[in-house]
């Protein structure tokens, strides 16, 4: 098959998306269609997806930068409705064939479909992800189940589930609360779609395992000096003025800025975890924490991270916070064995 361009006047936008399992839209056993200004929508159900095929863009081109409108619009959808989704955002590209009606006999044979009444197919493409097609073109698309072979056998498995709770079961681990919603960050971050909320995730695994730190004594010193500026200035206005509210919320950071930054909080956390453990590249990761935290502001503040630079965050991400967690969690079994 080769990959061609046409210059039919209309193109056709298919988007296929899950939402989450406990929601289902009702009354949609056959597709249903709508107008929306020049487009015509039409939702149909394909399990596991449910499939908007939107037609009437005048280039492929028009009918790609509508992705991000239909993105907007079933996160309003999300918002109002609680019908959370997901979907991938990276288009497909359609391989078109020279022989449409040959193409046709070739994919019900080989994925053993029956032909009857197929007459002939254009295109083929991958059914879990968007594409772009000539409305006038008949395109098939295969889809993946989704799941990814492990590179576990059921033995390997076993073998690791039984040294699990060989090593944490028999002194009844108690884990504490910031640990257990650590690890179940560090889990839930496999079932996220995109790179950034992945990466984010990991983050937020590693800011639940720091603990409050005080800064030095000087810098404290000095806030103690501004705190008491600030009461002294409130007694100045009555408590229901917008002078008073402002000098009242601004004590309350002078309060919070007694604390070292999550910035040094991540890069202890690190650091003391692997140390205690005996882990001599603990510093080294320590300053690759404060780099990948750097990063997550970047992200978090300017909402992109190029693409490279987040492949790599969210790799070291994944590489520091799983191994804090295993310390972690082996911290907290000698502390109830030798306890």
């Amino acid at each position: 098959m080769s990959t061609e361009s046409s210059s039919e006047s209309k193109y056709t936008l298919r988007f296929p998306f899950q939402i989450v399992p406990e929601r289902k839209i009702p009354k949609i056993d056959k597709p249903v269609t709508q107008k929306y200004g020049k487009l015509t929508f039409l939702l149909k159900q394909d399990d596991p997806f449910y499939i908007f095929e939107i037609e009437g863009f005048h280039s492929e081109k028009a009918a790609r930068e509508y992705l991000n409108n239909l993105w907007i619009g079933l996160m309003w959808v999300m918002l109002n409705n609680g019908m959370a989704f997901n979907a991938n955002m990276v288009f497909d590209t359609v391989v078109y064939s020279e022989d449409p009606y040959k193409a046709a006999e070739n994919i019900a044979k080989n994925f053993g479909l029956s032909n009857k009444g197929r007459g002939k197919v254009d295109g083929l493409a991958n059914g879990n992800m968007p594409i772009v097609y000539p409305s006038g073109k008949i395109v098939r698309t295969i889809t993946m189940t989704g799941t990814v072979t492990i590179g576990l056998n059921v033995h390997q498995i076993y073998g690791l589930l039984f040294d699990g709770l060989s090593s944490f079961s028999d002194s009844q681990v108690n884990i504490d609360q910031k640990l257990k919603t650590a690890l179940e960050l560090f889990n839930a971050h496999f079932y996220e779609q995109s790179s950034s909320s992945k990466f984010l995730t990991l983050i937020m695994a590693l800011e639940t395992l720091t603990t409050n730190q005080v800064k030095h004594e000087v810098a404290i010193y000095l806030i103690d000096q501004w705190c008491l500026q600030v009461v002294q200035q409130k007694e100045q206005f009555k408590s229901d003025t917008d002078e008073y509210a402002a000098l009242e919320s601004l004590e309350r950071e002078l309060l919070v800025r007694k604390e070292t930054s999550l910035r040094r909080k991540i890069k202890a956390v690190v650091y003391n975890t692997l140390s205690l453990n005996g882990n001599p590249d603990a510093s080294r990761f320590a300053q690759r924490a404060v780099k990948i935290y750097d990063s997550r502001s970047t992200l978090v503040h300017d909402g992109y991270l190029p693409p490279n630079e987040l492949q790599r965050a969210l790799s070291e991400a994944k590489e520091i916070t799983e191994l804090v967690l295993k310390m972690k969690l082996r911290e907290a079994y000698t502390k109830v064995k030798h306890g």
